[in-house]
């Protein structure tokens, strides 16, 4: 079950960034990816270049597992005309790694700072509902009303617990 919740909730975040790059995509001849953890970044200042510029969006991705960063390999396999390139930092939970670098770099804030970052069932309600919240969007903010929500086919229950 615990492994199925993880999946769920990749698969959730992957359709959220599908969502929210189609708008980034642009023609481009590189896609590449760098997975270079880092032990402090700042926050996040990642703006969408405007249309016809060729400037890549760099969107700065945490997890501590490689499940959601390979999700964006495999993106960047079917989309490879998409203009953006992930950086991404993997921290495993081990002896509590994870939530305490996450939170310093949340909090640090800068351009290296999370954008997208994974949450396991146990600790997800501090980031959505609880101390660190807002660092946190709901899909209302990423632009998705429910219909779209809906429409993706995203669990009920990883919409409610990120509400």
């Amino acid at each position: 079950m615990k492994n199925m919740k993880r999946s769920l909730v990749g698969i959730s975040t992957l359709l959220v960034m599908s969502s929210a790059l189609a708008a980034c995509g642009g023609n481009s001849n590189s896609n590449s990816s760098s997975s270079s953890p880092t032990t402090a970044p700042a926050a996040n200042t990642t703006e969408a270049p405007s249309k016809g510029t060729g400037e890549k969006v760099t969107i700065n991705l945490w997890s501590f597992t490689d499940e959601i960063p390979n999700m964006t390999k495999k993106y960047m396999e079917t989309h490879p005309d998409a203009n953006v390139e992930f950086k991404t930092t993997v921290i495993a939970t081990t002896d509590g790694a994870y939530q305490p670098a996450l939170d310093q770099a949340l909090s640090a804030g800068g351009k290296d700072a999370p954008d997208i970052y994974a949450a396991e069932s146990a600790f997800v309600l501090k980031y959505t509902q609880g101390d660190a919240s807002s660092y946190a969007a709901n899909y209302s903010d990423m632009g998705l009303d429910d219909q779209m929500v809906k429409d993706a086919g995203i669990a009920q229950y990883s919409v409610d617990i990120g509400s």
